[in-house]
């Protein structure tokens, strides 16, 4: 209460036109990756910043491991289904709610013009392709659902003088409860399915997302300078994924206060300022926001699968904290700014990492492309704080046809590694595929292909062991009405590397999943 209250009051005092000037499960250690304390391993740096397994020899844990770690200790029920106490792809991005107005002491706006049709408002979606083709809808509320910002209704600062009840009028809601369930053909003992991730309980019910969204867009067309912003805040199993160092958890990524499964967890808090500077304006971002790399995403309607590609887990950050900037030249958009690094709320080094990229988008929205990077230091301590973490992601989408979309995304990572351990640079290479295909307006296919190598073993198992990780993941999109989606999907993971068994409790080296969730949002 005391962020978001913090927040509303900048938002406050940005608004205001006289006062800011803007008119505007076991006791032993786990049994995955067991083959990798091999006598001829490499030992992991004691001050490295990436999963370590040993929390109790004085290693710090990565967030990721940390959640391993813990469930390897749980203990083992009898029925495997009694619950814990306790698409990026193709998703329709449906519309925010407008708050209930505050009291008027003033005329209202004009009516508008019967004769005249005001333009629609512009789609706001999450990553360039998000949306369905064709979105017709399954039924008639459905095909009359607007997706414009707050229902399509008129902002109240495109009306005229932007006073200060017009701005918290032009406050939105968005939510969605997220709830599904993955069966594991192997039935592990630790109940996990690890290292596959978010949906990474076996045979258990899981509360994915409890999500809220409170945003107030800049307008970018009204030629002057507005302020807004956005607060997120996220209950569920995926909070674990969304938290970041310094507020949801510790600086060893230990909890400060969710539960074991259960938590809260605010993924993003920012400040947004457009400026009027070019034919396009500027938007600048500050604050906690979500990463730019990368193709999927966090929030569950943005995602067309349920489970997630070890490339957003293991080979990018999720959220970052600092400074963007965004500027647009016709068909070419331009991101930069500064931020505290991967997944931290308060830095561990106070060293900065520049944070850019660069996009385009041709005329008729059918292909795309975007290269961002990330680039500076996350080890803990001098010399070794010195040391940068440096990766980059490309991503490649095109329309096919009507009904068809392909999307590629290639990822590479390299950073190097404690001096005096005499080891060499730690690299990582991801590339996923995705096939879309519309079936109809309520039926979308979904095909996904991807290979992760972690060629020193640094993103998943802390140095212990290297290995290329694939997955096949193929699903469904049903969306029987426009504010539910069903997601079944079946997915089988394997791994490349000699008598090394991560799945089914440190037992085998492959894993089929079957899983659905429903998104349900209001």
């Amino acid at each position: 209460m005391m962020v978001l209250g913090s927040f509303l009051a900048l938002l406050l005092l940005a608004a205001s036109p006289e006062d800011a000037g803007l008119v505007t499960v076991s006791d032993q250690t786990p049994k995955i990756g067991a083959a990798a304390r091999l006598a001829n391993a490499p030992a992991a740096p004691a001050n490295y910043d990436s999963p370590q397994p040993n929390a109790e020899e004085g290693e710090s844990l990565s967030i990721l491991q940390a959640m391993m770690l813990e469930q390897s200790r749980e203990p083992q029920r009898e029925n495997p289904f009694k619950d814990e106490e306790s698409t990026p792809g193709e998703a329709i991005a449906e519309p925010p709610r407008r708050l209930p107005p505050l009291p008027a002491n003033r005329s209202p706006n004009p009516p508008p013009d019967p004769q005249q049709s005001a333009p629609a408002a512009p789609l706001d979606t999450a990553l360039p392709g998000t949306a369905w083709a064709g979105d017709l809808g399954c039924e008639a509320g459905c095909a009359a659902d607007s997706r414009a910002t707050c229902g399509g209704q008129p902002r109240a600062s495109d009306c005229g003088r932007l006073t200060l009840r017009d701005w918290f009028g032009d406050i939105c809601y968005d939510g969605w409860i997220d709830q599904g369930v993955t069966l594991n053909m192997y039935s592990p003992r630790n109940r996990s399915n690890l290292p596959v991730g978010f949906n990474n309980r076996s045979n258990e019910y899981q509360l994915n997302q409890a999500y809220l969204r409170l945003t107030r867009g800049v307008n970018a067309q009204g030629g002057r300078w507005d302020v807004g912003g956005t607060v997120d805040l996220l209950y569920g199993t995926d909070s674990f994924y969304a938290s970041s160092r310094g507020l949801e958890v510790n600086g060893n990524f230990g909890p400060k206060w969710n539960a074991q499964q259960y938590g809260l967890a605010m993924p993003q808090c920012y400040l947004e300022v457009f400026a009027p500077w070019g034919d396009d304006g500027m938007t600048m971002k500050l604050g906690h926001f979500y990463t730019i790399l990368g193709y999927e995403t966090t929030p569950a309607p943005e995602n067309f699968f349920y489970s997630h590609s070890y490339c957003l887990i293991y080979g990018e950050p999720v959220n970052e904290t600092g400074l963007l900037g965004e500027k647009k030249f016709g068909n070419f958009k331009i991101q930069a700014g500064l931020t505290r690094g991967w997944d931290n709320w308060e830095d561990n080094n106070n060293d900065l990492s520049f944070l850019g990229g660069l996009g385009w988008t041709d005329d008729d929205e059918r292909s795309s492309l975007a290269f961002t990077v990330q680039s500076g230091p996350e080890q803990r301590e001098p010399p070794e704080s010195k040391n940068n973490r440096n990766v980059f992601s490309l991503v490649y989408q095109q329309k096919i046809g009507e009904r068809l979309q392909y999307v590629i995304q290639y990822d590479y990572g390299k950073e190097e590694l404690l001096d005096n351990y005499n080891l060499p640079p730690a690299e990582w290479i991801g590339l996923d595929q995705y096939l879309f295909y519309t079936i109809n307006e309520c039926w979308k296919a979904g095909l996904r292909f991807e290979w992760f190598r972690d060629r020193d073993g640094i993103r998943f198992t802390g140095g212990r062991q290297a290995a290329d990780y694939y997955e096949l993941t193929a699903g469904l999109n049903w969306k029987p009405h426009s504010r539910v989606t069903v997601r079944p999907e079946i997915r089988y993971d394997w791994v490349g590397a000699a008598n090394y068994t991560p799945f089914d409790d440190g037992t085998k080296s492959y894993q089929l999943l079957l899983d659905c969730d429903m998104i349900v949002r209001f």
